[in-house]
């Protein structure tokens, strides 16, 4: 993956940087991928060229910072929705709901540029920090899913059902991007919360 050539460490250069990378994010989801240059780049962004590669070698450079950002900040949301539920506020079948809502609703929002992301991880070859972001939010599963062990059946493979649960999540909304079904997001998330509650709880 490509890296940028150095850090902004003064306010300006911070601004300048957040500039060009604001606009490339806006130009995924205007453009697609194929049609991003640098000189759009910074037309967009309204900084000099020289600017440009002052921060960054190529158009890849930024698309890979722009992606992580994304990845990074979809993870978050998940990652405080997973350490805000428990059995205290919510049931178990009424957090894997809200989960599931959670996930697919911010999804659909923006079907254009989630279908840019997919093709820019591949066209990147960022399946590092991809897995690494995997890993960040199959721990908070986990550790979700053990706050409800007394809801849940004994002989479960927690590990194996995250692995099985993330990965499923991951191609469906693969499918549902290229394949334009944004309207099944919420019959989709109602399915598998009937589903996974089936197959977790106790009784």
């Amino acid at each position: 993956m490509e890296k940028p050539r150095k850090k902004a460490r003064q306010s300006r250069s911070q601004m300048t940087v957040n500039s060009i990378l604001t606009a490339t994010k806006m130009l995924l989801t205007e453009k697609g991928l194929g049609k991003i240059t640098t000189n759009k780049i910074v037309e967009k962004a309204g900084v000099s060229i020289g600017s440009l590669y002052q921060y960054f070698p190529n158009k890849n450079a930024i698309l890979s910072v722009v992606v992580e950002k994304i990845f990074k900040s979809d993870v978050d949301e998940v990652v405080a929705k997973l350490d805000e539920i428990g059995p205290d506020s919510h049931s178990l079948q009424e957090a894997i709901s809200e989960i599931l809502e959670l996930i697919f609703g911010s999804y659909v929002q923006k079907p254009k540029l989630n279908k840019e992301i997919i093709l820019s991880t591949m066209t990147l070859k960022s399946i590092a920090f991809t897995l690494k972001h995997d890993g960040i939010v199959k721990k908070h599963l986990l550790e979700f899913l053990n706050k409800y062990h007394d809801q849940i059946r004994e002989n479960v493979d927690l590990e194996r059902f995250i692995f099985t649960f993330h990965y499923a999540i991951k191609g469906l909304k693969f499918g549902i991007t290229y394949n334009d079904k944004t309207s099944y997001a919420d019959g989709i998330a109602s399915d598998l919360t009937t589903m996974i509650y089936s197959f977790l709880k106790k009784g």
